[in-house]
């Protein structure tokens, strides 16, 4: 089974799901995409985007559709019980997911003798649901793979098909460990500083009223972008990953502990050293993926 001649099975459209659809469709990808969503609305904005072939909202029919390729988009608290609930008859149906974090994706999907690959678009914007469709989404970004269960050369050329049909730049992890300690860092902790940064501003806001908020700038508003995430689907993902997280969040506040003391102790070199290596950095990770190594 090639992925051009495969039929494609998306359960979620939201964000993800949807720009994964649109994707696939507008780059004639797959043969069929068929989408799965409890929203009627977001049914009824699939169809009419024309990013599916087909579009159910019944759960019972997600393992019923025949797909060669089923893709889960959904956080996982509801990405757990979904891969707990696959038949036993499944044997010819490659499962996907694109949760963000994988150490119980992974334990959930061992127990199953299921085709499992667990994949993770570094891809995304602080909007949500299927009105923040956009199928350029995943050009030039990062795709994680980790595999789970038995992984052919043909399982391997369908999913990078689909990570470089997609306009993504695949990258194999060795575990679900090493790929949530990356995510702590270069994903989910942004995701802190954005609401500490807010939480921060407010308590010097309550000080000079409300003229404070009106103030604030480009890099405020830049350095809290994520904020203006869905709050649900955040804690979904940093909750779940509060083991990987907390060494992490740990070593920042170590290092906001010795920037203060910088200041303090009036440690100018110090902090000038500090801020040229962090261009440098800032340099190395905006550099496209395939430029990094």
């Amino acid at each position: 089974m090639t992925l051009s001649s495969s039929r494609i099975e998306i359960v979620g459209l939201g964000q993800i799901g949807s720009s994964l659809a649109s994707a696939i469709i507008k780059n004639n990808l797959a043969k069929e995409v068929i989408g799965f969503t409890r929203n009627l609305e977001t049914a009824k904005v699939a169809q009419k985007m024309g990013i599916v072939t087909k579009v159910f909202m019944d759960e019972k029919e997600i393992f019923k559709q025949k797909a060669d390729l089923v893709i889960f988009a959904v956080p996982v608290h509801a990405l757990i019980p979904l891969i707990q609930k696959i038949p036993d008859n499944q044997n010819s149906t490659l499962f996907l997911d694109v949760a963000s974090v994988k150490k119980d994706v992974e334990k959930a999907a061992r127990k199953k003798e299921i085709h499992y690959v667990s994949v993770h678009p570094m891809a995304g914007t602080e909007r949500t649901g299927i009105a923040a469709c956009n199928f350029q989404l995943f050009v030039n970004k990062p795709f994680l793979i980790l595999p789970v269960s038995r992984f052919s050369i043909k399982t391997k050329k369908m999913i990078e098909d689909l990570a470089e049909g997609i306009g993504s730049f695949p990258i194999y992890l060795k575990s679900a460990k090493e790929h949530d300690e990356i995510t702590a860092a270069v994903s989910h902790l942004p995701h802190l500083f954005a609401y500490t940064l807010l939480h921060t501003a407010q308590k010097t806001a309550r000080k000079s009223k409300a003229i404070f908020w009106n103030c604030a700038g480009p890099s405020f508003l830049d350095a809290s972008r994520v904020a203006g995430s869905s709050p649900e689907i955040v804690f979904d993902f940093l909750w779940n990953n509060r083991h990987s997280l907390v060494p992490v969040l740990d070593s920042a506040i170590l290092q906001l502990a010795e920037i203060s003391s910088w200041f303090k102790g009036s440690k100018k070199k110090a902090l000038e050293d500090w801020i040229e290596e962090g261009s440098i950095l800032k340099a190395l990770a905006s550099l496209a993926p395939s430029e990094r190594r």
